[in-house]
């Protein structure tokens, strides 16, 4: 299974809004908010915000109401949701004592004697009872980009982001997907990944080289690491 650049549901199209800090979506009139349908328009909101009255008096200040609603409630309203990777990590091969959990960066190469693999962990939730997966999406944003493809497995045993080192990382998995080379840095990398998405639980991905110099992807500690945006429907 290839890589997909953009991502598409079906019908169903997510727009989440960022306005004065508040997260907001909405629904057009004719369509209800379900996995099939759109969040396209933003409804209207007042930020909070401070002001004083001119007086002679003591200066007094009003604030304007705020809307509270979550990311959560409002994308999982419309049968999606993206998930933030919980732990990720690359071991080394040069360096099999030495965990690198801490670094803002995830580095995949095999070009002897350096081989570097990358491993993900998502824990997905919040699908409701009697719903099932119609899409899963992984995203990655490009640091740095090479001239060799990328693997995307499962995982075949127990790791931890603080303590898994090229010596004690788990077997690698079967085959999922491939990141084909060509993505400027910057971009975002996206890969269908919904046949081992089954539902709520722990997804689990490794990413290794097939050869070449080192491939670099945003990590978690880096504030845009990876992603996964699973969407639901009805049982299937």
């Amino acid at each position: 299974m290839s890589r997909r650049r953009m991502w598409n549901g079906g019908s169903a199209v997510v727009a989440v809004l960022l306005l004065g800090g508040i997260i907001v979506a909405g629904c057009s009139d004719d369509e209800p908010a379900t996995a099939a349908s759109a969040i396209t328009t933003a409804s209207t909101i007042t930020t909070a915000s401070t002001i004083t009255t001119a007086s002679t008096a003591a200066p007094t200040t009003t604030t304007a109401p705020v809307v509270t609603e979550s990311i959560t409630a409002v994308v999982a309203a419309a049968g999606a949701f993206l998930f933030t990777a919980t732990e990720d990590t690359y071991v080394n091969i040069e360096k099999p004592m030495e965990a690198h959990g801490d670094s803002d960066t995830l580095k995949i190469e095999d070009d002897a004697p350096e081989r570097q693999h990358v491993l993900v962990r998502f824990q997905v939730t919040g699908i409701p009872e009697g719903k099932s997966v119609t899409q899963a999406v992984l995203r990655l944003l490009v640091v740095k980009d090479a001239d060799t493809p990328v693997t995307v497995h499962l995982v075949d045993g127990p790791w931890s982001q603080l303590a898994t080192t090229w010596e004690t990382a788990p077997p690698i998995g079967a085959e999922v997907a491939v990141i084909e080379p060509g993505d400027p840095d910057g971009a975002i990398v996206e890969l269908d990944v919904t046949d081992v998405v089954n539902g709520v639980g722990q997804v689990d991905f490794y990413l290794t080289p097939t050869a070449g110099d080192t491939v670099k992807y945003a990590s978690i500690e880096s504030g845009d690491g990876p992603t996964l945006l699973v969407t639901w429907g009805d049982g299937g």
